[in-house]
């Protein structure tokens, strides 16, 4: 059963007629910078090394039946990297074959719950249109404060470290008010470390199934690099 809508949480590309357009690592790190990535004891600062890229599920797409699965290109990119109350990230989630046409634009902020949790509040944009393409400008940003946001409020994703380089996490049961598809709430679930990122966004209705999201796993998305 392919997904009933496009959606991918926390935080979510056609093959053939990019081949020659991509290259897909493992991991985008050298060693350098997973020595530094693994020798940083913060989590929040770890987490915030390792999250910003360029992401595609291209090999789960073509080593499936792509009907189960999207072909989605994800940008996630810091922003206000001056301010010192979270770690925000500016998320564009698009079909692959239309990265200019984004389904989602979101905004986390990532600060520190009760003891080694990390809490991922998720955000909505105003004039969604008018940030599109705007990762990694730094100066854009300047013109906005995170007062022209909208929380979505009990969609935050709860965040604890697995491994020295690794995070996993989830919303809370019930808490995330969906109305796509005739859903009632949202569930999300998501991984992310130094060679692995996946996410799950299911939608449910009010009496417990399922409306929306995949029925065969995750999303598993590797970095991508654009060639040049």
């Amino acid at each position: 059963m392919k997904n009933i809508l496009l959606f991918s949480a926390v935080l979510y590309l056609s093959f053939t007629s990019c081949q020659s357009n991509k290259k897909l690592n493992a991991s985008k790190f050298d060693d350098a910078q997973r020595e530094k990535i693994m020798a940083t004891k913060n989590n929040l600062e770890q987490l915030t090394l390792i999250m910003p890229g360029i992401y595609t599920n291209t090999k789960q797409f073509n080593n499936s039946d792509q009907n189960d699965f999207y072909h989605i290109i994800m940008k996630l990119y810091p922003i206000w990297e001056d301010r010192d109350d979270a770690k925000w990230f500016y998320v564009e989630q698009a079909q692959f074959d239309a990265p200019k046409s984004p389904y989602r634009q979101r905004v986390y902020k990532i600060i520190r719950g009760e003891r080694d949790t990390l809490i991922s509040n998720v955000y909505t944009l105003p004039e969604p249109k008018e940030f599109i393409g705007a990762e990694g400008k730094e100066e854009f940003w300047k013109n906005f404060t995170p007062s022209i946001l909208v929380e979505r409020k009990g969609c935050a994703v709860y965040l604890t470290k697995k491994t020295n380089s690794l995070y996993t996490g989830a919303t809370k049961k019930n808490t995330c008010s969906s109305t796509m598809a005739g859903a009632s709430f949202a569930e999300s679930e998501v991984t992310i470390g130094l060679d692995q990122f996946t996410s799950l966004d299911i939608g449910y209705n009010d009496k417990g199934v399922q409306v929306w999201g995949p029925t065969k796993g995750a999303y598993r998305f590797e970095h991508y690099i654009p060639s040049k």
